[in-house]
């Protein structure tokens, strides 16, 4: 098989779709040699061994300044008139000019927008978030993933997707029947494992850390809900929120930042709310596997990838009921309603006192993690191109 593939979704700052186009494109390379390789990257096209460098690069740390730099740039030019609009369109241009003597590949795009090609083509969508959640995303975006996700649709193209949730909402948007739609999961990176007592003292050491926290991870949004979270936790007994801090990770994305602002105040001064901001992606398992419980309440996710992180940590999970996150966990998890807020309280107190539970879900949800591997992906994913 020749294939072309679009990696720019796949830059730093890595966001999951970066990320999962990452590590599946790597195993894809590597379990099944490609007759030819193109990635579009960055107004070029890389060959396989430049794509296969390009991944291995430590994309994690380098240039931390120009993806900054870069992050900055792009927040700028999407709050311009039409900023979607016009980056799409230049993209656009350049895939095109750049992919016309491609003939014979095989098309797969991970990312948001189907570049223009003649040929077979097959594309990824995550979710169907400017839809059913359409608050979740600022206008501007809203209107540009309307554009972009039904011109897939209407593509002819063949549709991927990352869970049986999504699957169901894409059938019944697009009136397409679910056999149509091929289901490739993430899964979590090997680096995310179970550590001995000692490995997680170090770690809590590192970072300054209290012996037992509740872990939350994810850009600062409304679709993550962690104004609800805060809220529910902040009404737990005193003697609970002392004896387990919750430690924020992620950057802040858009929205309004004073959601719970009081809260979120009142919480770190006490020492019961840790924010740490963004956090390189090196360090993410080791401090995902030193949480005592990923708090995970999210409104809307297309998998949630922080859930299988954690599971394959063996970190017990508190997450939303009727989700992707759901279909992951099964009964193997915390389950709440992330509209109520004293439901979320009462699990959150439940999960927080009851050792044997947590340990019991550990152990569950390890087992299941197991269950999804990159590996395995790959192979769907091979297997749905070589079939076009």
């Amino acid at each position: 098989m020749k294939l072309l593939t679009n990696l720019n979704c796949a830059n730093p700052p890595l966001s999951g779709v970066g990320h999962y186009t990452r590590q599946l494109l790597g195993c894809l390379m590597q379990q099944h040699p490609l007759e030819a390789f193109a990635g579009f990257h960055g107004g070029e096209l890389l060959n396989t061994a430049s794509t296969l460098a390009w991944l291995e690069s430590d994309h994690r740390q380098s240039k931390t300044s120009n993806w900054l730099k870069g992050s900055r740039l792009k927040r700028a030019a999407r709050r311009l008139p039409f900023g979607y609009s016009l980056r799409s369109r230049w993209q656009q241009f350049q895939f095109s000019k750049l992919t016309q003597p491609l003939q014979g590949y095989t098309y797969w795009e991970p990312g948001l927008a189907l570049q223009p090609f003649e040929g077979k083509r097959a594309a990824t969508i995550y979710d169907l978030s400017h839809i059913v959640m359409p608050s979740s995303h600022p206008p501007a975006r809203v209107s540009y993933l309307t554009t972009q996700i039904d011109h897939t649709l209407q593509s002819g193209c063949k549709i991927l997707t990352i869970s049986n949730a999504i699957q169901a909402e894409i059938a019944t948007y697009a009136g397409l029947d679910k056999a149509q739609i091929d289901v490739i999961p993430p899964a979590a990176g090997q680096a995310f494992r179970p550590l001995s007592d000692a490995q997680q003292a170090q770690v809590k050491a590192s970072f300054s850390l209290p012996e037992n926290f509740i872990l939350t991870l994810g850009t600062r949004e409304p679709r993550k809900n962690l104004a609800a979270l805060f809220t529910a936790y902040s009404q737990l007994p005193s003697a609970l929120r002392q004896r387990w801090p919750i430690v924020c990770v992620g950057g802040d994305g858009w929205g309004d930042q004073r959601a719970a602002a009081s809260t979120v105040a009142r919480l770190e001064e006490a020492g019961e709310l840790i924010m740490m901001g963004y956090v390189a992606q090196r360090h993410l398992p080791s401090l995902v596997a030193s949480a005592g419980l990923l708090a995970y309440p999210s409104l809307y996710e297309g998998f949630g990838m922080p859930v299988i992180e954690a599971m394959a940590c063996g970190v017990p999970v508190l997450t939303s009921l009727d989700t992707s996150m759901h279909d992951i966990v099964g009964e193997s998890g915390f389950l709440v309603n992330p509209n109520d807020i004293d439901h979320m309280r009462t699990v959150l107190e439940e999960a927080l006192s009851n050792t044997a539970m947590r340990e019991g879900f550990g152990k569950k949800g390890l087992a299941i993690s197991e269950q999804y591997t990159w590996e395995y992906s790959a192979h769907q994913l091979y297997q749905a191109l070589a079939k076009l």
